[in-house]
């Protein structure tokens, strides 16, 4: 109910419409690298899974940006 930005307002449009995005990431997140079953506990540990997580998928991001650049220029 009360939130900054107010509900209502532009910013708080804005700021929302960036959630649909995020919820994508956190759902190939959970569903491809097994993000939803933390195994370790602590703070720490959890930690450095997620990070191991976040890794993985920008680096599997990466290797389709560069394999798609490489298809357009071929």
């Amino acid at each position: 109910m009360f939130c900054t930005p107010h509900r209502g307002r532009r910013a708080w449009f804005e700021f929302y419409s960036h959630r649909t995005s995020i919820e994508r990431l956190f759902s190939v997140l959970k569903g491809h690298l097994s993000m939803d079953r933390l195994t370790k506990r602590g703070i720490d540990k959890a930690f450095t899974d997620i990070m191991i997580c976040l890794i993985t998928y920008l680096t599997g991001t990466l290797v389709q940006l560069k394999t798609s650049s490489l298809a357009n220029v071929a």
